[in-house]
């Protein structure tokens, strides 16, 4: 069972017998196709799953990172947990198109997704460690699943913070980071937003630190922004030892994909 605030990807993937497993041999072989295409492709690859509901599982949300813009808003990272199928790259996923097959969406692949995402967070907190603060820029995203809910069956809500509905899907308006700072700049930066994004009326701004006064006497933020870090806030690179167990597990699904396929076959 999922908690609140957690997206619970085993929740997400129906029972044996909901999908016919049990009732007979072919729709047995069928079950084993469908839990093969969920872990490989999050999506039909063939005429045994073709009419079946399958979709990639994962949540598309935004988390906080602990730390505060220059403006004084809470600093947020989007996180990409529905699989966008780039895991094995540009070229394997044209060589899939060109075959006929759906792209890598599924549990494993969506696993290496994350694995990257994992990464680039560390950097991105590591960078708190160097003495680079972040200045923000304001971006509105999708959140939610792929079916565009942001509750799970048990009513739990796994999307955190104010939500807006567009198109039938939801979205939300955060401060992530767009480039760091040197700590005396970020210090010395007007606060005018609240922690929760919100913009303060004039009279809210608080005065600057005693630091920020220059020599004339005036209390003004000096803004060098003389360090520019962009975030790796997109999916990138990879643990060569987890790509190696991930490409065992892909030959492992396809064997069993082929194998349920030719069960099928001399079933007729």
């Amino acid at each position: 069972m999922a908690t609140k605030g957690e997206y619970s990807y085993s929740e997400s993937i129906p029972a044996p017998k909901s999908i016919g497993v049990g009732k007979g041999i072919y729709e047995s072989i069928r079950g084993v196709q469908y839990y093969s295409d969920v872990l490989m492709y999050g999506a039909p690859s063939n005429g045994l799953t073709d009419g079946m509901d399958i979709r990639p599982a994962g949540a598309n949300y935004f988390v906080k990172t602990g730390q505060k813009c220059s403006n004084g808003a809470d600093t947020w990272t989007y996180v990409e947990g529905i699989p966008v199928g780039d895991s094995l790259g540009k070229t394997m996923t044209r060589a899939l198109r060109e075959t006929g097959y759906p792209p890598l969406k599924g549990l494993a692949p969506g696993a290496i997704e994350d694995t990257k995402f994992t990464l680039n967070f560390s950097e991105l907190v590591g960078t708190l460690f160097n003495g680079a603060l972040p200045v923000c820029k304001q971006v509105t995203l999708p959140v939610g699943d792929i079916r565009g809910n942001i509750v799970d069956k048990d009513g739990n809500r796994f999307v955190e913070g104010g939500v807006f509905s567009r198109n039938g899907k939801y979205y939300q308006t955060q401060w992530i980071q767009d480039y760091t700072v040197k700590k005396f700049e970020h210090d010395c930066a007007v606060k005018t937003h609240n922690p929760d994004g919100t913009a303060r009326r004039i009279t809210e701004i608080p005065e600057l630190p005693s630091e920020c006064v220059t020599v004339e006497g005036d209390k003004k933020p000096t803004m060098d922004f003389s360090i520019k870090i962009k975030p790796a806030v997109k999916k990138e690179g990879f643990i060569g030892n987890i790509v190696n167990e991930s490409a065992n597990l892909y030959w492992i699904i396809g064997g069993l994909s082929l194998a349920a396929i030719a069960a099928t076959q001399l079933l007729k």
